[in-house]
């Protein structure tokens, strides 16, 4: 989640919900229930270089950059949870001067967002079984994040993200396997997000499929403009409600 304005994701669009296919049901992975049960909680590491770097960039070109990324959260049911990021190192580069950025109450290039999270799966035209996390903004689906980068640009963001999770060498996440870490990747390509089709967990198999999924962002109150997340982050540290410290499991559901 990076930021331009979280994950920038901090950075877009509201998801349009599409009927999925009435004569098959689809695939759906679950959080595993923990030993010591739910909520369970994680927090991340950053990476090395140069995955340490979170981006969000516009389809016109406009960046903010941050250094660095941490992350608390909890996950509170079998597909849902939450999790605060902190974003540090962030700027941008206005009229060829670099601006620091900044939320309300977080110092100077520091951004801090809190975030819900829905677990699902990555949908696309050969594949609907890749586990991917749905990043939301504050307010659900349509909400917004809106931070500053010195009195000059003053930038708000809109609409949700769709990261993959996966191991620390980049492979997908397997189901019934125990993972003491994991990396959450969200990638983009020139404001366009890569992932944007996204299978939701226990809903109504005809709201399931959400498309569209990406950033806008505005600047000084103009136009929006898409706009894209993305940032690499290592998750670990999960413990269950006991504190007590667990692998997270995954269930995959197939018809």
């Amino acid at each position: 989640m990076r930021i331009i304005g979280v994950c920038f994701v901090a950075v877009f669009a509201l998801s349009a919900i599409a009927a999925a296919s009435a004569s098959a049901k689809l695939p759906q992975i679950l959080f595993k229930e923990p030993h010591g049960g739910f909520p369970g909680t994680f927090t991340s590491v950053n990476l090395p270089a140069p995955k340490n770097i979170a981006k969000l960039e516009t389809v016109g070109g406009t960046k903010v950059e941050c250094t660095g990324q941490t992350d608390k959260g909890t996950i509170e049911s079998a597909h849902l949870g939450k999790v605060e990021v902190k974003f540090t190192g962030c700027s941008t580069v206005v009229l060829g001067s670099k601006l620091e950025c900044e939320s309300t109450g977080a110092g100077k290039g520091n951004i801090t967002v809190n975030l819900e999270f829905h677990l699902g799966l990555e949908h696309t035209s050969t594949s609907t079984t890749v586990p991917a996390v749905l990043l939301l903004l504050p307010g659900g689906l349509g909400g917004s994040f809106e931070f500053t980068c010195t009195s000059l640009a003053k930038i708000k963001v809109t609409g949700d993200v769709n990261c993959l999770l996966v191991d620390l060498e980049g492979k997908p996440i397997v189901a019934n396997r125990a993972y003491t870490s994991l990396q959450l990747s969200c990638k983009q390509t020139h404001g366009v997000q890569n992932s944007t089709e996204f299978l939701l967990s226990l809903v109504e198999e005809s709201q399931r499929l959400m498309t569209g999924g990406h950033l806008n962002s505005s600047l000084n109150g103009g136009t929006a403009e898409q706009a894209g997340q993305e940032s690499e982050d290592a998750l670990e540290k999960f413990e269950n409600s006991k504190k007590e410290a667990e692998p997270v499991e995954f269930i995959l559901e197939e018809e």
